[in-house]
């Protein structure tokens, strides 16, 4: 799958083995910060799976889809 922003955004990046030592240092963190990050994949995740339900729907496959 690919992504396109259609306005401007803000990307972050870490340094995995930063991340790694901020978790275990505060596993509170590490547990709010894993669990946000899961959601968002969970509904990307989601999103996409729909998108090839669509796609390979009777309907979709009438119209040329």
């Amino acid at each position: 799958f690919q992504a396109r922003a259609l306005s401007p955004v803000t990307a972050l990046a870490f340094e995995g083995e930063q991340l790694s030592s901020a978790f275990k240092s505060d596993p509170e963190f590490g547990l709010a910060f894993m669990m946000r990050l899961m959601g968002v994949v969970s509904e990307r995740l989601q999103a996409a799976r729909l998108q090839v339900l669509d796609s390979h729907s009777p309907i979709a496959r009438r119209a040329g889809a």
